[in-house]
């Protein structure tokens, strides 16, 4: 499970600074590394990607941003990705979006990046839910709305980010955006806290709020969580045979 665990531990790292430090860990997190396609052969890519295949333009651009087996270069990276993001490609537009918060090949562009990042969001990528989460807590280019943030991170949480669990635990202990439930709180608090990533901040959060809450509460949530972490750690065993299987 190593790989598995430097993934999590990337998202957590996501979670745990500033927003830009937050950005900078997901883009270079290591399933963006891993080709969608089977191809073998640049030349073949490249045909593909021309011929307007989604899957390989994505393939073709992250191969152009890490400098897999081509130079490295971020315009031609964008320029792959926005063409596979045109059409629905929900790695791609987040990786559009990650390209206009860096600069990467593009004129910096945060809102772009968060126009982008909600294209991926609702179809369901995951990391993208967590960073609209974000961007509707902090406010930032779209209004401040913590109702519809924590929904966000409800939905990324749901699909095992580390980061989105914590600040969902958050919202529930203040109330913000969520009726106050510290049973909820404790939920996802200790799913970040045992699952992969194992984080310390969570641990830390948890130890506290249960100083407020009840046995029969503190019994109660434990259970659900511990149900919600076997679930968690099956996804990402799954996760990590079919890389091995690629």
């Amino acid at each position: 499970m190593r790989f598995v665990s430097l993934f999590l531990t990337l998202l957590f790292i996501v979670g745990c600074k500033e927003e830009e430090s937050r950005i900078q860990a997901v883009s270079n997190e290591p399933e963006f590394v891993i080709s969608e396609s089977k191809l073998d052969d640049i030349r073949p890519l490249i045909a593909s990607a021309e011929r307007g295949d989604p899957l390989a333009q994505y393939d073709l651009g992250t191969k152009y941003k890490f400098g897999s087996g081509v130079p490295k270069d971020y315009a031609e990276a964008v320029k792959w990705f926005r063409k596979a993001a045109e059409q629905g490609h929900a790695k791609a537009q987040f990786s559009l979006g990650v390209a206009y918060y860096e600069g990467q090949g593009v004129p910096k562009d945060e809102a772009a990046a968060v126009r982008s990042y909600l294209k991926a969001a609702e179809q369901g990528h995951a990391v993208s839910q967590y960073m609209i989460g974000l961007a509707y807590e902090n406010g930032k280019f779209v209004l401040k709305d913590h109702e519809v943030a924590a929904r966000w991170y409800r939905k990324a949480a749901a699909q095992h980010v580390a980061p989105a669990q914590y600040n969902l635990g958050a919202m529930y202990a203040e109330g913000r955006g969520v009726n106050k439930d510290f049973e909820e709180a404790y939920v996802w608090w200790d799913v970040a806290a045992r699952g992969a990533t194992g984080s310390k901040k969570a641990k830390e959060a948890l130890a506290l709020l249960t100083k407020r809450m009840t046995t029969v509460q503190i019994t109660r949530a434990h259970a659900r969580s511990t149900k919600l972490i076997a679930q968690e750690e099956a996804h990402w065993r799954k996760f990590e045979e079919e890389l091995h299987e690629r």
